[in-house]
């Protein structure tokens, strides 16, 4: 968790949009044998990020 947390302290600091989500009682196989509840939160996360960064970015970066 440690390097988790430098690693994104780091992204922060270089104004890099970043965001820390901890789940509790999860590893590395969080996708999966993770708890249902954290699967849906994650995958909706996943989405959210794809949203945001492909899908609303190209409407920004269409040329005329």
């Amino acid at each position: 968790m440690t390097d988790a947390e430098q690693w994104f302290m780091a992204l922060r600091k270089q104004g890099v949009p970043a965001e820390f989500v901890r789940y509790p009682r999860s590893t590395h196989d969080l996708s999966r044998t993770g708890e249902p509840w954290l699967l849906v939160d994650r995958l909706g996360r996943l989405r959210q990020w794809f949203t945001h960064w492909l899908v609303e970015g190209a409407v920004t970066t269409d040329r005329p």
